[in-house]
C-alpha cells in the first residue's frame, strides 16, 4: 500500500467498492468546511468521481472487478493505491454554501499539510477571471502551506481544473480564478474517443485535440501560459456516487450500478493529481511544487497537427494558450529510461544555486545521452506572488540560456516554436527576447543539433521581491528554482 497522500477537495466522497468508503487504510482524513453541514458524504457525484479518477482500484479487495472497455477497467485510477483526504467544500447540489476566502483558502492549504498531503486536487473555481485575492493565497501556499508568520517552508503542490467555458460566460475564454495563479499546476482538457462506450461523450476527437469547452489564456496578459497542460477528460470514466443520478453526455453514459462517464477540465486536473505520485515513486523523495511542474511540462506530449475546437484552428508547436506545455504523458513519466537530471530547490542556509540579487547567475555543464533524441530542460520557480487585480505576471525573472563550444545558443524566448532556432554566434544580446512574463522557462533542441556536452545558464535577470522569506535574513530579495533536463547525465 501507498504511503503517499492525496487532498481532494470536492463535494465529499461515497463509499464506492473501489475507493474503500469510510474503512481506515486509504481514507485517512474527512471533514466538511466553508459552511457546509450535514456531513462529508457526496450526496453529489462530482468529489467521487474525482476521487475515483486520482485513486479508484477495482481490483482492491472488494473492488468490482469490473472487464472495463478493452481491457481497461472502468474504474481504474492512475494512482490506485494512493492514499486520500476527502476535504468537502459543496453542499448536496455541488455549490458553495458561501464564497471562498483567503482564509478558507489558508484552512484547507494548511489542513491538507498538516494531514501529509503531497499534493491537492482543486477541480472547482470562481467565476472570476481577473488575479483575484484567492489566486494570490495560492501563489503564497505552494510555497507555505501554512503561511506561518515566520513563513516557514512548507511546500504543497496544488493542482487546479481550468475551468469550463459553460460555467461561467460562455463567450469568456479566460482562465478563472483561482486556476490563474502562478505557482499552482493548471489542468486543461484534451480529448478522447470511447467508441465502446454507449452514449459516449466524444465520439469524433482525437488525444491531439484540445476540448471546445476548456479554458486557456490569461485576462488582459499576454504571453502569460494558462493551464500549464492538459489531460484526456472528454469520455472520462470513474465511480458513480448512488445517491446520484447521473446526466453527464445527456444522462446517456450511465454505465452500470458503479460507473458512468462525464466531461469537464474538473475530470483532467485528477488525472496530473495522480500523476504527481508516479513522479514522486520515480524521483524518490518528495520533489518540491516547482520540480514538479517541471517534470510534467517537461514530459508531456505534443498536441500539435491537432484541431482546438473552440477557435477549430490547427494547434502549433507548445507553449501556446489552448494547450499549454501539452498532454499529460504517464508512460514517460513511468518507464522512459532515457537519462534525465533532477535539480531540485536550494535549500541550504547558505545560498549555492539561489539567487539573492540581481544579475547572479548559475551554470552547469551536461552530456547528452542520445543525440537523436531532443534535449528538454524546463525551469520552473515558486515565484513571489503578484498584487492582487494585477494581471499576475513573474514578480522575479528568472531567464535560462543553452550554449556549446561551436558559438550556437538558444534561450528561453517565446518563439512560438517547439525547437528554438539557435543564435549563431554564442549568447548574442537580443539575438532571442527572453521571456520575461513566465515562471516556467523552456527550451528544446532538436535531435543532432548539440553534442557531446552543452552547458545551461541560469540567469536572475530581475529580483523584485523576497520569494523564500525564511532565507537569507541579509537580503531584501531572493528566488530558488528548480530544473528537469531529458536526455543528459
Amino acid at each position: 500500500m501507498s504511503s503517499e497522500v492525496v487532498d481532494v477537495v470536492d463535494s465529499g466522497l461515497y463509499a464506492h467498492p473501489d475507493l474503500s468508503g469510510g474503512v481506515p487504510g486509504r481514507l485517512t482524513y474527512a471533514s466538511a468546511f466553508m459552511g457546509v453541514t450535514g456531513g462529508t458524504v457526496d450526496q453529489y457525484f462530482h468529489g467521487t468521481f474525482v476521487t475515483g479518477l486520482i485513486a479508484g482500484n477495482p481490483f482492491q479487495a472488494n473492488g468490482t472487478h469490473n472487464a472495463g472497455d478493452g481491457g481497461f477497467a472502468w474504474g481504474l485510477g492512475v494512482a490506485p493505491t494512493v492514499h486520500f483526504m476527502n476535504s468537502r467544500i459543496f453542499d448536496n447540489q455541488g455549490h458553495f454554501v458561501r464564497a471562498p476566502t483567503p482564509a478558507d483558502v489558508d484552512t484547507l492549504s494548511a489542513n491538507a499539510f498538516n494531514h501529509v498531503a503531497m499534493v491537492q486536487n482543486n477541480s472547482w473555481n470562481v467565476c472570476d477571471t481577473t488575479y483575484t485575492t484567492l489566486s494570490r493565497a495560492y501563489d503564497i501556499h505552494v510555497r507555505d502551506a501554512l503561511n506561518s508568520p515566520a513563513q516557514s517552508r512548507n511546500p504543497l503542490s496544488i493542482v487546479f481544473s481550468s475551468g469550463n467555458m459553460g460555467n461561467c460566460d460562455p463567450a469568456s475564454a479566460p482562465v478563472t480564478a483561482p486556476a490563474n495563479a502562478k505557482n499552482v499546476i493548471t489542468v486543461g482538457a484534451s480529448s478522447f474517443m470511447r467508441p465502446a462506450l454507449v452514449g459516449n461523450c466524444d465520439t469524433t476527437h482525437g488525444v491531439r485535440d484540445v476540448s471546445d469547452f476548456s479554458r486557456r489564456g490569461i485576462a488582459a496578459a499576454a504571453g502569460r501560459f494558462k493551464p500549464d497542460l492538459v489531460a484526456a477528460s472528454t469520455s472520462s470514466t470513474s465511480a458513480v456516487s448512488s445517491p446520484y443520478v447521473p446526466a453527464g453526455c445527456g444522462g446517456a453514459n450511465l454505465i452500470d450500478a458503479n460507473y458512468y462517464a462525464d466531461n469537464g477540465t474538473s475530470f483532467s486536473a485528477p488525472l496530473v493529481t495522480g500523476a504527481t505520485v508516479l513522479l514522486k515513486r520515480r524521483i524518490g523523495g518528495t520533489p518540491s511544487p516547482a520540480l514538479t511542474k517541471a517534470v510534467l511540462l517537461g514530459s508531456a506530449a505534443s498536441m500539435n497537427g491537432g484541431v482546438d475546437q473552440f477557435t477549430l484552428n490547427t494547434l502549433g508547436w507548445e507553449p501556446a494558450s489552448p494547450q499549454g506545455f501539452g498532454r499529460l504523458n504517464v508512460q514517460a513519466i513511468v518507464s522512459d529510461a532515457t537519462p534525465a537530471r533532477y535539480v531540485d530547490e536550494d535549500t541550504s542556509p547558505a545560498p549555492i544555486r539561489r539567487f539573492t540579487a540581481s544579475g547572479q547567475y548559475y551554470e552547469q555543464t551536461l552530456n547528452i545521452a542520445d543525440v537523436n533524441l531532443p534535449v528538454i530542460i524546463v525551469l520552473a520557480y515558486s515565484d513571489a506572488p503578484s498584487m492582487e487585480n494585477s494581471v499576475g505576471n513573474a514578480v522575479n525573472i528568472l531567464n535560462m540560456a543553452v550554449y556549446n563550444g561551436s558559438g550556437w545558443s538558444w534561450n528561453d524566448g517565446n518563439t512560438g516554436s517547439q525547437f528554438a532556432p539557435p543564435c549563431i554566434g554564442g549568447l548574442t544580446e537580443g539575438c532571442y527576447l527572453h521571456d520575461t512574463v513566465n515562471n516556467v522557462k523552456w527550451i528544446k533542441i532538436a535531435p543532432n543539433s548539440v553534442y557531446p556536452s552543452f552547458t545551461i545558464q541560469v540567469v536572475a535577470s530581475s529580483l523584485a521581491a523576497k520569494a523564500v522569506p525564511e532565507l537569507d535574513s541579509g537580503a531584501s530579495v531572493n528566488q530558488d528554482w528548480a530544473m528537469y533536463v531529458y536526455n543528459a547525465y
